[in-house]
């Protein structure tokens, strides 16, 4: 038998084998990609916040003190809000000045006028599907306005919770700032 004969008569097994072999190695690379994107936090939903606040006088001994939180979504997944609340604190005494949930976290519900047109309703939440959602790329703020004492510096903290649309784990974003006295 010739080197000829011999091949052409052993290259189907010996190609079935190559094959079995790439797709093997080609199915434990997908493996090995994937376990490194788990570990990497590819799947943790990626959301930004941040916080700015405006403090002004109001009358003898307080302020207002007016907090937006930005919250911009990444290119991940679709978030629900489920919570977002500002805290206020003294700086110097750890007391609780205030605490509230942000204005503009619910999703409401709407009616039907004679034309058939859509009318948002502000007097009511959404019963159906109270959560807001952000999609990919979206961004939003909330807001909230608090008194405190004009005497002291404040911390404020803001946490937002939320998970995303199809379930798993509950997020939490945080962030915080200091607001100084106007004098």
């Amino acid at each position: 038998m010739t080197v000829g004969e011999w091949w052409w008569q052993n290259a189907r097994p010996i190609g079935e084998t190559l094959k079995a072999w790439a797709e093997t190695i080609a199915y434990a690379s997908g493996g090995v990609f994937l376990i490194y994107k788990v570990l990497a936090g590819y799947f943790i939903t990626d959301v930004s916040l941040t916080i700015s606040s405006v403090r002004a006088p109001r009358e003898q001994g307080h302020d207002y003190l007016s907090v937006t939180a930005s919250l911009k979504k990444g290119d991940k997944g679709t978030i629900r809000i489920h919570d977002a609340r500002v805290r206020i604190t003294q700086q110097m005494s750890d007391n609780v000045v205030d605490e509230q949930r942000m204005i503009g976290i619910d999703r409401l519900s709407y009616t039907t006028d004679q034309t058939g047109r859509l009318r948002i309703d502000f007097s009511k939440a959404s019963k159906t599907a109270p959560w807001l959602s952000l999609p990919p790329g979206d961004e939003t703020q909330f807001v909230a306005l608090c008194d405190v004492p004009n005497t002291l510096p404040c911390s404020i903290e803001v946490v937002i919770l939320g998970c995303r649309l199809w379930g798993g784990r509950t997020g939490q974003w945080r962030a915080s700032a200091i607001s100084f006295p106007n004098r």
